[in-house]
């Protein structure tokens, strides 16, 4: 999908849709992953990797509002987060996150709206185009041809030994700027 930002083959974001579904049982919840001074809360758990994908994609945050549930009595860690957000670029957007979809997860969806195509991002790690439309049909046939689906973990995982046994960067990296970026972007939406 950032490719075809890259290339302005969606045009200026007016809309991004980012959804993580997934489905955690009590039990996960019994060690630190349900101590929430130690996780912090749902959104850095489950959250921090589709809100840095939102933040690339449409940019600093101008405004925000949300609403945020637990549903399990066992854990002070919400099961819910639903937030909306309007960012400095105009472009408007809605997050939500939940690891309670009953006894297996559904997935993620990152769904976004530009001025010349839209594309949905799904799969267990964004990993899936599940649509596209592009005004630019020869653009979209050249990135097509490149498509990785492997998982995200593993593709971040060979970024991240190409550049520690070879010193080659690769974008797939965040810096430690992009980390602080997120964090306080995860703190505002708590409070």
């Amino acid at each position: 999908m950032l490719r075809y930002l890259e290339l302005g083959a969606i045009g200026k974001i007016i809309f991004c849709s980012v959804a993580v579904r997934w489905w955690r049982d009590n039990q996960y919840f019994k060690d630190w992953h349900g101590d929430i001074k130690r996780v912090g809360g749902m959104l850095f758990n489950q959250g921090a990797h589709a809100i840095d994908l939102m933040l690339q994609v449409c940019g600093p945050v101008k405004k925000t509002i949300h609403l945020k549930r637990s549903f399990r009595k066992s854990t002070k860690v919400e099961d819910l987060y639903l937030a909306l957000i309007e960012f400095r670029s105009g472009a408007i957007g809605n997050l939500e996150v939940t690891t309670y979809t009953k006894s297996q997860s559904c997935g993620t969806s990152f769904f976004i709206i530009g001025e010349k195509g839209s594309i949905q991002l799904g799969g267990p790690s964004f990993n899936k185009i599940e649509f596209l439309s592009i005004e630019n049909k020869s653009i979209s046939k050249k990135i097509q041809t490149h498509i990785e689906t492997e998982d995200s973990h593993f593709r971040l995982i060979k970024a991240l030994n190409e550049f520690l046994l070879k010193g080659k960067k690769n974008k797939l990296l965040a810096s430690a700027q992009d980390g602080v970026k997120v964090t306080k972007f995860i703190e505002q939406l708590y409070r």
